[in-house]
């Protein structure tokens, strides 16, 4: 249901999505609170700013599920098996909760050219 409701927070905008991702991550990490049950998402989503309507539509428009569907298959065929994973200068894959400073690491190759 999460994935849903951020796939539909997109039509809001690049800053609600990124806010409700942040309010989910906050929600379940920090607050130790069930993101699976659909009143916390309501409550979560609606205080970062997503519409009410957008949030009945994500669990009702099956057009949300083709697209979590087409990611899906996007991230198998490329190899992607973990979550979170990260995709750096489109060539380094990092997958799962790994160290601030691996990512640090990996930017700072990038940059000095050293990839």
């Amino acid at each position: 249901m999460s994935l849903l409701l951020a796939e539909a927070a997109k039509e809001e905008g690049q800053e609600i999505f990124e806010a409700l991702n942040e309010g989910l991550f906050r929600a379940y990490f920090t607050e130790g609170r069930n993101i699976g049950d659909p009143q916390v998402l309501r409550d979560v989503a609606q205080a970062v700013g997503v519409s009410a309507g957008r949030i009945g539509q994500a669990w009702s428009d099956a057009a949300y599920e083709k697209r979590l569907a087409r990611d899906h298959e996007a991230a198998a065929e490329i190899g992607i098996t973990g979550i979170p994973t990260f995709i750096v200068d489109g060539r380094w894959i990092i997958e799962g909760a790994v160290p601030v400073e691996m990512l640090r690491e990996v930017a700072q190759k990038i940059a000095s050219g050293k990839s």
